[in-house]
């Protein structure tokens, strides 16, 4: 069972590239909005750039009700805080007795768009 801590919007690349054919995010495809989670922190993880800068990636697992379609690449963003997730791995655990959440890996990449 998830106990929602927040809502989230969720967005989905438009599929629209730039100048070079790489595509873009753009942010603004909501696929849905005022979606219930649950937000919790994994772990950080440093490391060190090549250009020397030592760089920090906030991980964290968000828990979704099941009937929302939420796919690898799509961002979320916490409607309470503003920060961005980028959805790195999506899972479905099965329960015997009661529907389960949808668990989502994601880290943070930013604030309000």
């Amino acid at each position: 069972m998830m106990l929602p801590t927040t809502t989230v919007t969720v967005y989905r690349a438009s599929g629209s590239t730039n100048e070079y054919g790489d595509e873009t995010d753009d942010n603004r495809t909501v696929l849905y909005s005022n979606v219930p989670a649950a937000v919790v922190e994994d772990g950080q993880v440093r490391f060190a750039t090549p250009e020397l800068r030592n760089e920090l990636i906030e991980q964290f697992t968000v828990r979704v009700p099941r009937k929302f379609d939420i796919t690898e690449g799509d961002r979320l963003k916490d409607d309470c805080t503003g920060a961005i997730y980028q959805v790195n791995g999506v899972s479905a655990p099965q329960a015997l007795v009661m529907a389960t959440s949808t668990r989502l890996t994601t880290k943070r990449i930013g604030a309000e768009l």
